[in-house]
């Protein structure tokens, strides 16, 4: 199931929308755990950020184990070549407030939108 951190900001570009079906796969296949969506296009995030164009797409970690991070990324990163595929488990140096920073997956759409 995809879920949604309470007000996140949608507005994705389709894209996006087919790679959270894709991650929702990997996520019950890998961890028997749902997706839970922590940021759309809200958020502090790097000026060049596909976030604030609904392109980019945070995915929650703190309830899947750490020891199954690796292979849900590499399992998305095969399965969206087309795609920037991160896995975050440190802030940014130029994040300045980390209060509400946590590990997690990013998935951004870089090619043409259709």
């Amino acid at each position: 199931m995809i879920k949604f951190k309470l007000h996140v900001q949608l507005g994705l570009v389709p894209e996006i929308w087919g790679a959270l079906f894709i991650a929702e796969k990997v996520f019950a296949a890998l961890a028997s755990a749902d997706v839970i969506v922590t940021s759309g296009r809200e958020g502090q995030h790097i000026l060049t950020s596909l976030h604030q164009v609904g392109r980019a797409v945070d995915l929650r970690l703190k309830h899947i184990p750490q020891d199954r991070w690796e292979a849900m990324y590499q399992a998305l990163k095969d399965q969206l070549p087309q795609y920037l595929v991160l896995l975050e488990v440190e802030p940014p140096a130029t994040l300045v407030d980390t209060s509400q920073w946590a590990p997690h997956l990013h998935i951004g759409y870089k090619g043409v939108v259709a």
